[in-house]
């Protein structure tokens, strides 16, 4: 178990989630503001809702997600998210 995450949970913010089929990145990388959809996305969430307890998928592939314990929060569209691994 991570130290990190004694009870296994995380929390933060999530704007962007994409599942894929093959492996995307193998060294450090500047994390895209916005993903999109191609050949290898199983998946892909903007989180752009701002109410409800379901993420739509809009990758096409229809895997729309159910959310549990989560709260949607507003973020200004210049306002970073995440900051880059070192």
């Amino acid at each position: 178990m991570d130290p990190a995450f004694p009870d296994g949970f995380a929390s933060g913010r999530i704007s962007e989630l994409r599942f894929s089929t093959t492996c995307r990145y193998t060294k450090n990388f500047k994390p895209q503001m916005r993903f999109e959809s191609d050949e290898h996305t199983m998946a892909l969430y903007h989180f752009d809702d701002t109410e409800g307890d379901i993420a739509h998928d809009v990758s096409g592939n229809e895997r729309h997600m159910q959310l549990k314990s989560s709260k949607w929060v507003c973020v200004a569209s210049d306002e970073p998210v995440a900051e880059p691994a070192p």
